[in-house]
């Protein structure tokens, strides 16, 4: 596995900013940017902006090339059944133009949500099910993945709900953002590995990326800081994912700019022992 780390590429900011889950880089001097990713040992990074793109994506490209980061994933986050929840993508036209220019990008990858609803809805069902035919129609044109981010609050969020609607829409394009805190209760961490296993081996749900945050349960309620700050446990985390035969990129999210070398050092330990014990 690779390390990487989700960010935001943002124009007209006067310096690069901490961000409140994802590093803002700036778009006027993206070398500099990406250069202090290179330098903090980040093989790739999962990129997304706001509107269109603030760097012609060419010119994206070669600066990425020139400092040898490579683009993990696009970022095509949108709430496909609301405009609230929207994070770059205002629309699933923006979504559809991310997932296009991801090759341009030099990756595969493009990261999405499921439709922040019910999924015992039939309205919302038809709506996201439509949308995501739509993407998938657009990634296979363009030779692209979609990965979908598990996330419980989703109408398509749990594995098995992405393998289901792959089925329905008949596509190989959709798959899973392994991101496991965001579907785990409290229960689960009675036992972590088999939780992970579980969510690792459904059928028709292949893992196209994977995020690397941390889940803390307190009173009751589940919150999402950055690795290394909650209950996740990571070397079974990371174990799962071996053992499952992912061996991408692993992108680190929830945490500002200046937790970022903590984060960085938390989970490549937590790599080191994990794929040294699944190599024994």
């Amino acid at each position: 596995m690779k390390m990487s780390a989700v960010v935001v590429i943002r124009p007209g900011l006067e310096q690069a900013e901490p961000g409140a889950h994802f590093p803002s880089l700036r778009a006027e001097s993206l070398q500099s940017e990406v250069a202090w990713a290179a330098e903090f040992g980040f093989e790739g990074l999962q990129v997304g902006w706001p509107g269109p793109p603030p760097v012609p994506v060419k010119e994206m490209a070669a600066v990425f090339r020139g400092e040898g980061v490579a683009v993990a994933a696009v970022s095509a986050y949108t709430d496909l059944l609301s405009d609230e929840h929207n994070w770059v993508c205002a629309d699933l036209d923006e979504v559809k133009e991310t997932i296009g220019l991801a090759p341009v990008l030099g990756t595969d990858v493009a990261v999405t949500w499921g439709g922040f609803g019910d999924s015992a809805q039939a309205e919302s069902r038809r709506v996201v099910y439509e949308a995501l035919a739509e993407e998938a129609a657009v990634a296979e044109e363009h030779g692209v993945r979609v990965a979908i981010e598990l996330y419980d609050h989703c109408v398509v969020g749990t594995v098995e709900e992405v393998a289901r609607a792959a089925e329905i829409i008949g596509t190989g394009a959709l798959g899973v953002m392994m991101d496991p805190p965001n579907t785990m209760t409290e229960a689960d961490l009675a036992d972590l590995p088999g939780y992970y296993r579980r969510i690792m081996t459904v059928p028709g749900a292949p893992i196209f990326a994977a995020h690397a945050k941390d889940v803390l349960f307190e009173d009751g309620v589940r919150k999402l800081p950055g690795p290394g700050q909650g209950q996740q446990d990571y070397v079974a985390y990371l174990r799962a994912l071996a053992a499952a035969g992912y061996d991408g990129f692993l992108s680190i999210e929830h945490i500002k700019r200046d937790e970022a070398e903590a984060a960085r050092d938390f989970v490549a330990s937590k790599m080191a022992q994990a794929l040294s014990d699944s190599n024994r």
